[in-house]
């Protein structure tokens, strides 16, 4: 077991992988009431192929297959004893499908080693019905049909539909009725083999646990799948369809009233170099275009083009990248140029360094008080760690951050090649039911 220590930050990471290959991270903090568990699958809503690597054909999982298969696993009747042995304990569980991973949030007041052991227990040793199967797709149904019904997805949908056409994220996490409708216990338990292996898993503890114990406890539920997992570990590979590089429309829009909403897409082009510092000059000047204290934001706010709607988020993944920033207004043509308008200016430009450093300051500020938090804190070391970086680390790259590093990479960040240059009378609008 390998510790690490910040000084600085006044905190230890005890590493574990075992030799079947799953990581366990530990940060323990004494005293603390609760403690937070993520188990981190890498099987998420963009993962729907692989190609077997002794017969070279591709298998295609229909789309929401990650999503429908942690619904199955959470309502399966072994989850509900499970959840039952955690009620009991004060303890509580929770799941989340995203494009990337699919997540498992335990908390509890004690007992954390046991209700790990039993958690992922239940996770590597599934058995599915056709019942189940067919019960969970009336409930899926339901999901689907819902988010259909919140203006705020449909237009973010749309978005993606013109940004990436071709990509898995183009549609819902959940899939689509007819895609799930082609799910059935033979793939499910075929992508349960592959996906659900203690390879394919990272868990993260925070909180008052002891690293040596929470270790041994987890070995000996993961050790009877340590064999099956080195043999299948390389029979397949991932199989991540490139996104084209091809013209798209990045503005969606649904007509309302007094307001319409929006959504404004923005790709990233794939950069090279350290990870690290492309990551976070990413973050550091998406927030500096369009954060609550960018001049952009601050200018529409005073010309009452924009509400506490606006705002923006990051996604990347193994095939796409990009940034959307959505809102509320009631003209979207002077918010699509003053937008345009300031691209141009920072692409040609460059940032200020007092605006780098100010959006500097701000993210580590977040991380310190992430860190106050330990479910966030869980949550954000998870996340960092599915996304190849180490939470600590990142802070010494940022410490190290200035205006020519971030500046360096505004050309692949802002990348100009059809970007809101769309006649937005040739747009479809979505108008609200």
């Amino acid at each position: 077991m390998e510790c690490l220590q910040n000084e600085k930050l006044g905190h230890s990471v005890f590493c574990e992988t075992f030799s079947n290959g799953m990581e366990v991270h530990m940060i323990p903090l004494k005293g603390m009431s609760q403690t937070f568990a993520v188990l981190n699958v890498d099987f998420g809503a963009n993962d729907t192929a692989f190609i077997s690597t002794t017969t070279k054909e591709k298998m295609e999982l229909p789309y929401g297959t990650a999503h429908f298969m942690e619904h199955l696993i959470f309502n399966q009747r072994n989850m509900h004893d499970m959840k039952k042995v955690f009620s009991e304990n004060g303890a509580s569980i929770s799941a989340k499908t995203g494009y990337n991973n699919t997540d498992f949030l335990v908390s509890s007041s004690g007992n954390m080693a046991e209700l790990i052991s039993k958690l992922l227990a239940s996770i590597l040793s599934q058995e599915f019905t056709t019942i189940e199967i067919e019960n969970e797709k009336k409930v899926i149904r339901e999901e689907i049909l819902m988010y259909q019904d919140k203006p705020n997805w449909v237009v973010y949908r749309n978005l993606l539909m013109q940004m990436y056409p071709d990509l898995p994220i183009c549609t819902d996490v959940a899939g689509t009725i007819e895609s799930i409708n082609r799910i059935d216990k033979g793939l499910l338990v075929q992508a349960h083999d592959i996906y659900y292996r203690p390879n394919n898993m990272k868990l993260v503890v925070v909180g008052d646990v002891h690293p040596i114990e929470l270790c041994e406890s987890i070995y000996h539920t993961v050790v009877r799948d340590e064999n099956y997992a080195e043999k299948k570990r390389h029979e397949f590979e991932l199989f991540y369809p490139n996104a084209k590089n091809q013209s798209y429309k990045n503005i969606s829009i649904m007509k309302n009233c007094s307001h319409d909403l929006f959504s404004i897409g923005l790709r990233h082009e794939k950069q090279d170099g350290n990870y690290y510092e492309n990551h976070l000059a990413k973050l550091a000047i998406t927030e500096a275009l369009f954060g609550l204290g960018s001049t952009l934001t601050m200018d529409l706010y005073r010309e009452n083009l924009i509400n506490n709607q606006w705002g923006y988020s990051n996604y990347n993944g193994p095939n796409y990248d990009f940034t959307v920033v959505s809102g509320s207004t009631v003209n979207i043509l002077p918010v699509k140029e003053k937008l345009y308008e300031k691209l141009q200016e920072v692409r040609r430009s460059g940032l200020n360094p007092f605006e780098i450093e100010r959006v500097t300051k701000k993210m580590i500020g977040q991380k310190m008080m992430q860190m106050e938090n330990m479910k966030e804190f869980a949550l954000a070391y998870s996340e960092d760690l599915s996304n190849g970086l180490n939470y600590f680390k990142t802070f010494e790259h940022l410490l190290k951050m200035d205006a020519h590093l971030v500046n360096s990479r505004l050309e692949s960040i802002i990348n100009f090649d059809n970007f809101l240059k769309t006649d937005l009378s040739s747009l479809p609008m979505i108008v609200k039911r």
